[in-house]
């Protein structure tokens, strides 16, 4: 599973406007738009897939695992917009305690969300004089419309893990992503969140679905593959970079997460 490092610094949110194509599997703790500009993917959500087409909006919620696919007969552009307790404040709170994982709105022309997301992927793309006053004034637009529609058709669910608990693995995650080369220790990190070591364990497992460890050399193999395509680096220096003692270890657990061995790999891509 692959996890996200976002929204850190100034960053309330985050703007993507891309291509539609395949996208592993990973979640984050910031709340999800997908917004279909043109053509149409699909979006996977556990054992459930929706397609999207143009004019189609995703809201995916906090933590929930989820990935996109497309295809030769899915050609398309998504605005993609992600935000987290800083955008949100209080009402951040409100969504992620909701029973639902995503929700899909098909936007009729006079929708009046169409524009205003039409307009963030355009000044995202192309930005122009006072156009981040514009485009912040858009995205609350759009948040507060998406929250209204949420709250009324959604439950709190007590199940679902607090804002708190949530913040904390964030914050955990975090540090694997500054911190991967370093062989962060468990100890170290379950400190940092202000648990217990068999706490944050159970904590982490259920907000993420993984182990510590498992995040951990899931994330070092995704900065390991960009290397290895980029770079003449050798496997052996690769395996250092990104925090395993040796080569053999290294190699074990890049051939159990790709199912291919680091010199395949690079030959391969």
């Amino acid at each position: 599973m692959l996890y996200q490092k976002l929204l850190i610094n100034k960053n309330s949110y985050l703007i993507y406007v891309t291509e539609a194509r395949n996208f592993q599997i990973h979640r984050h703790p910031e709340i999800e738009l997908s917004f279909c500009l043109e053509g149409s993917y699909t979006i996977g959500v556990g054992n459930t897939r929706h397609r999207l087409q143009k004019g189609d909006l995703a809201v995916i919620n906090s933590m929930v695992a989820h990935e996109a696919f497309q295809n030769e007969s899915q050609v398309g552009r998504r605005l993609t917009i992600e935000f987290g307790p800083s955008f949100l404040k209080e009402h951040f709170s409100a969504v992620a305690n909701l029973d639902f994982d995503i929700a899909v709105y098909h936007l009729q022309q006079a929708d009046p969300l169409l524009p205003l997301l039409e307009e963030v992927a355009k000044l995202h793309q192309n930005p122009g004089n006072f156009s981040d006053l514009v485009l912040k004034g858009n995205l609350y637009h759009i948040s507060a419309r998406i929250l209204q529609e949420l709250l009324s058709c959604h439950t709190p669910d007590a199940a679902k893990q607090g804002v708190q608990e949530v913040t904390k693995i964030e914050q955990a995650l975090g540090f694997i992503y500054d911190h991967y080369a370093e062989s962060p220790d468990l100890d170290r990190v379950s400190q940092l969140c202000g648990y217990s070591k068999s706490h944050f364990c159970r904590v982490f497992k259920n907000i993420t679905g993984d182990t510590f460890h498992n995040v951990l050399n899931r994330h070092r193999i995704e900065i390991a593959c960009l290397y290895l395509k980029e770079s003449n680096t050798s496997v052996e220096s690769v395996a250092l970079q990104v925090g395993f003692p040796d080569a053999k270890s290294f190699c074990r657990v890049f051939k159990k997460q790709t199912g291919t061995t680091p010199n395949q790999y690079r030959h391969a891509n």
